[in-house]
């Protein structure tokens, strides 16, 4: 049984080199066991283990530890994702994007996440609303207008880092109307 949540030094475990990145080592010493850790990372991913703390905090100050359905809307190639999930491993995790941008994200988060399931837009044609609550999923990739097809109340954190700021207004009014139906409340 995998733990129900991970620290942020387990995010860079299974990292591919994709994109060859400038990166450079930071060096953690634990405390106690002096163990040494280093890890390499760059500004984008300092931005990223950033986001990804924050939002980590939001789900336990929530006591939202068990499975949990998130949903990313202008995901970009997916490293914040990849981060959350290394974070919280029974997530499910829904990423709403451009269609050409989807690509990028089903290689990126399959090389970093081999042993994982994923469904897509074809699946979503295929099976219906179904792949939402399918627990044997770890990733949905689709096109952000197929957030109408995700069930009303089902997910329990929406996030936009960024791509709002480059969306018009109608389109955003567009991602909150949805916001508001599919979230689910305590």
């Amino acid at each position: 049984d995998q733990p129900r949540s991970r620290g942020l030094g387990d995010v860079y475990k299974r990292q591919p080199p994709i994109g060859s990145p400038c990166l450079a080592d930071i060096t953690f010493d634990h405390p106690i066991t002096t163990e040494r850790n280093v890890v390499q990372v760059n500004l984008h991913d300092l931005i990223r283990i950033y986001y990804a703390w924050q939002i980590n905090r939001v789900i336990r100050q929530n006591n939202l530890n068990d499975v949990i359905n998130i949903v990313e809307i202008g995901s970009g190639f997916g490293g914040l994702a990849a981060k959350l999930k290394d974070l919280n491993p029974r997530a499910k995790i829904i990423l709403l994007d451009l269609p050409e941008v989807t690509g990028v994200q089903t290689y990126y988060l399959q090389q970093r996440f081999p042993e994982c399931n994923f469904n897509f837009f074809e699946d979503l044609k295929q099976r219906g609303d179904y792949i939402f609550s399918d627990p044997s999923v770890d990733f949905i990739i689709l096109p952000g207008w197929t957030i109408e097809n995700i069930p009303k109340k089902s997910i329990e954190l929406v996030i936009n880092t960024r791509s709002m700021m480059e969306m018009t207004m109608p389109t955003i009014d567009y991602y909150f109307k949805h916001i508001h139906r599919i979230t689910a409340t305590k």
